[in-house]
């Protein structure tokens, strides 16, 4: 690259140019001029060189070409410069082109760079979301397994619950039925007993209105107690 160049060089580029291009009472104004041009194009060497290649370049060559058709044995110190500085300029040139091939390979890399890591990213991306998708669809998967758990599990109670239902019932009506029988068992029993005691009341009375001397013999007595039980049964 150009900046790779220090001040002086280019200065001393700048000042051959000059004198392949200038006559001496130019040539001075041109030369106190090159601080300023330098500042002007500080940091920026590439620039100002390219403008002095476009606009002294043919000079030089036209110079250089009616120098050597004069003196073909013989090179002149002005010659001699204008060679040097389009020899610096050339070499310049080339490193700049060549600084310009090399950014351009580094821009190149870095794209190159950036796009495999947007890429890699891309691709990290691609198999994350694949995995939270399966881990989501097993998360599903299982809570669709528990919920039919679930349900066979509420489908079994609520068939015991029927049972147990339907069970209740029956021993509901049984025990209903038994009561009843009970109740109609005791009623029996309760008329049965009934009888016995009016039967001992009838006996007791009867005992004590036999003790009553009221036959005329003791035959006659015992006929009749026996015939009453008889017909009171």
């Amino acid at each position: 690259m150009s900046e790779g160049l220090s001040r002086e060089e280019v200065a001393k580029i700048v000042e051959d140019t000059y004198k392949e291009n200038f006559t001496s009472s130019e040539l001075k104004k041109k030369i106190a001029s090159i601080p300023a041009l330098l500042k002007k194009y500080e940091g920026n060497w590439e620039k100002m060189l390219e403008g002095l290649e476009k606009k002294y370049g043919n000079k030089i060559k036209n110079s250089t070409k009616k120098e050597k058709d004069q003196s073909p044995s013989k090179v002149t110190p002005k010659a001699k410069n204008a060679q040097d500085a389009r020899a610096a300029r050339e070499a310049a040139s080339k490193e700049i082109a060549n600084n310009k091939a090399k950014e351009k390979l580094q821009r190149e890399k870095l794209a190159l760079e950036k796009a495999v890591e947007s890429a890699k990213d891309k691709a990290e991306g691609a198999v994350k979301s694949k995995a939270d998708a399966e881990a989501r669809w097993e998360k599903q998967k299982s809570e669709q397994e528990k919920m039919k758990k679930d349900i066979e599990d509420l489908k079994k109670l609520k068939g015991d619950l029927t049972n147990k239902a339907n069970q209740s019932k029956k021993d509901q009506v049984a025990a209903e039925r038994s009561l009843q029988i009970s109740k109609k068992s005791g009623q029996k029993e309760r008329a049965i007993l009934d009888k016995l005691k009016k039967q001992t009341e009838m006996r007791v009375n009867f005992d004590v209105i036999a003790n009553v001397p009221l036959y005329k013999n003791i035959n006659q007595k015992d006929y009749s107690i026996v015939k009453l039980k008889k017909e009171d049964i």
